[in-house]
């Protein structure tokens, strides 16, 4: 090899180099950046500074649009702030793989749980179990506030067990969670929730969403609760019209009989 073309390697070995911790610096500078925009944010929605966290955080997606921190927590706020849209569209852009992907569909879930879709809440947690980038196994339980709207105690029990046996097999089963899953299971076996609370539930849900067939579900079981059964079955009527084939609706049917 001559001397120029050893000096002209050596020239661009040293540039890959320098450019090498140019990049490493810069990486470097961009977290310390990121860390320290991120707790003043923190420190920001902990005194209940929303509305000035939802600015610094809109800004920092702005530069780092796949932050899945910044737009969960972007999401947390405009929902605290009554923004339900924005913090929706906020939770949507949080990737699938995230570990924050779960606190973001459970947001999500609540949005449209608030506008009374409830079967648009429903369908969130059920794609996502059906997603295979989404650590699944806390989503479950999250139907529970769902099914117990619309009258399936049944399926709500049985979700609340089935997540206490998942605790229970890796050794949680006498962990703080586990035990409020217990509490509540034998809360919603002695005390159901009050028929007024779920009519006013329902109400309100129907006035927001009057053409959701999961509302309709719900009315056919609270008329069916208070021995309103010819009621209950135009409701059924209306809901298998919609899924024939929906076993919680043909279930209540058969309860019905």
């Amino acid at each position: 090899m001559s001397e120029a073309v050893r000096r002209r390697s050596g020239v661009l070995l040293l540039a890959i180099f320098i450019g090498g911790l140019f990049s490493c610096g810069w990486k470097w500078v961009e977290v310390r950046r990121y860390k320290s925009a991120m707790a003043e944010i923190e420190d920001d929605i902990e005194s209940g500074r929303h509305a000035t966290a939802a600015r610094k955080l809109t800004a920092l997606v702005a530069g780092q649009p796949d932050s899945d921190e910044a737009n969960y927590l972007l999401g947390t706020c405009e929902m605290a702030r009554g923004k339900t849209q924005a913090a929706d569209a906020a939770w949507a852009r949080v990737r699938r793989g995230s570990h924050f992907a779960p606190s973001a569909i459970l947001g999500s879930m609540q949005v449209q749980m608030e506008l009374g879709r409830f079967s648009a809440a429903e369908k969130i947690i059920k794609d996502a179990l059906d997603d295979p980038r989404v650590d699944g196994s806390s989503l479950p339980i999250l139907l529970a506030p769902v099914y117990c709207h619309q009258g399936r105690l049944d399926e709500t029990l049985q979700l609340i067990e089935t997540r206490w046996d998942a605790l229970n097999r890796v050794g949680e089963g006498a962990t703080e969670p586990a035990i409020n899953l217990i509490r509540a299971h034998i809360d919603l076996r002695r005390s159901p929730i009050p028929i007024e609370v779920t009519r006013a539930v329902l109400e309100e849900a129907a006035k927001r969403a009057p053409d959701d067939d999961r509302v309709w579900l719900g009315k056919a079981n609270l008329a069916m609760s208070v021995g309103s059964y010819d009621e209950a079955a135009r409701w059924l009527d209306d809901c298998l019209r919609r899924r024939p084939d929906d076993e919680p609706v043909w279930r209540a049917r058969l309860n019905g009989r």
